[in-house]
């Protein structure tokens, strides 16, 4: 799925799009499967919320410090000519855009547990303001390629076809995954701390 991602990017997607439109659905996909899995299986619903955050801690901490180990992660680009200066101002802006993004969602989601739970009510918002994002993030992507006068690349849709085989691998790999700490009784690795392992 990395692989196609980052041809996605060659192929007429641009890097803040592929980050804020595509990147969630791939990077997202094992914990959408984890609650699918779950339902299906008449799970505990505190594993759901355990996966979620320990996944986002892990995204912000060792996902970012393992490869700044092995190699330097250049933020900001170093200053070039004036068109390269206009794309970065750009880039920084989008990401900005992303990051109060991030603030509202936090804040939504925190409103809405205020009363410990989550009901079909909570789920609708989210998903709602989800989508409204995804919206927004998908006429971003179409106003680029009129303003630059580009093209999806018919590659560009095989891509989705080998980032849906890498799904199904996804799906297959944490399904055996459950069933195999479901018959595990004793020690870290069990049903219990679901949540934990696979976040």
């Amino acid at each position: 799925m990395i692989w196609r991602l980052e041809a996605m990017f060659h192929h007429g997607l641009e890097g803040t799009a592929l980050g804020t439109l595509v990147v969630p659905y791939c990077s997202g996909l094992g914990n959408l499967v984890f609650v699918f899995i779950l339902w299906r299986d008449d799970g505990a619903p505190v594993a759901i919320m355990v996966n979620s955050l320990v996944n986002n801690v892990t995204n912000l901490t060792l996902l970012l410090g393992l490869p700044a180990l092995i190699w330097p992660l250049q933020i900001v680009a170093p200053r070039g000519n004036s068109s390269e200066r206009r794309t970065q101002r750009l880039s920084r802006l989008a990401l900005s855009l992303t990051l109060a993004a991030v603030l509202f969602f936090t804040g939504l989601t925190w409103a809405l547990g205020r009363d410990g739970q989550r009901d079909r009510s909570d789920g609708l918002a989210l998903i709602g303001v989800f989508l409204f994002w995804q919206c927004f993030q998908v006429y971003d992507v179409l106003k680029h390629n009129v303003q630059r006068n580009a093209h999806f690349s018919p590659l560009f849709y095989l891509d989705w076809l080998f980032i849906a085989g890498g799904g199904w691998i996804i799906y297959e790999s944490l399904d055996g995954l459950v069933g195999q700490l479901n018959t595990i009784k004793s020690g870290f690795f069990r049903a219990d701390h679901l949540g934990w392992i696979t976040g």
